[in-house]
């Protein structure tokens, strides 16, 4: 018999408490789950601190725009590496007065770092790596810059038009050569 608060139970009345261990898989999925919430809040973080400096370049004039293959270069919590934008057909490379500006359209909210100050901006020729990029032109123009949150990088490749015409028309925003 259990006594509990001056009363007798049986045992059939007492509590039973079911104590349940966390399998291997359960705690993987609750990692999984949480690293997914981090990252989520953390491009949405980002997102807004680069809002101001995205919604000022595309408020700027539009000097040239051309289809191109466009690697960024992901940094921090974006992961480690060249990322190629994708979309429906090849993103766009926009030059404003002031900015630069790939674009991908409709799916520009899923993509971070996609703007580009042409203050302090440089530019050297380059080439592309087979992968992702399969088909076309290799050679590129990588462009090193500041997206208003901090430093970024990107491998453009025009496909609508001469990589001497997009090195002109960046020359012309303001990008600086380098060698």
């Amino acid at each position: 018999m259990i006594v509990a608060g001056g009363r007798q139970l049986s045992p059939r009345h007492s509590k039973r408490r079911r104590v349940t261990a966390v399998t291997a898989g359960d705690a993987f999925s609750i990692m999984v789950g949480v690293l997914i919430l981090v990252a989520i809040g953390a491009q949405a973080l980002r997102q807004r601190r680069e809002a101001p400096t995205r919604g000022w370049v595309r408020k700027q004039p539009v000097l040239f725009t051309a289809s191109a293959a466009i690697l960024v270069h992901a940094r921090g919590l974006e992961g480690s590496g060249w990322a190629a934008l994708k979309g429906a057909g090849w993103p766009h490379l926009v030059v404003h007065m002031g900015g630069i500006e790939a674009t991908i359209g409709a799916f520009d909210r899923l993509v971070s770092g996609n703007t580009m100050l042409t203050e302090g901006a440089q530019m050297r020729l380059g080439r592309l790596p087979a992968i992702p990029i399969v088909g076309g032109s290799h050679d590129c123009i990588t462009l090193t810059g500041n997206d208003g949150t901090g430093p970024r990088e990107w491998k453009v490749s025009p496909r609508s038009t001469s990589i001497e015409e997009l090195w002109t028309q960046l020359l012309a925003a303001g990008v600086t050569p380098t060698a």
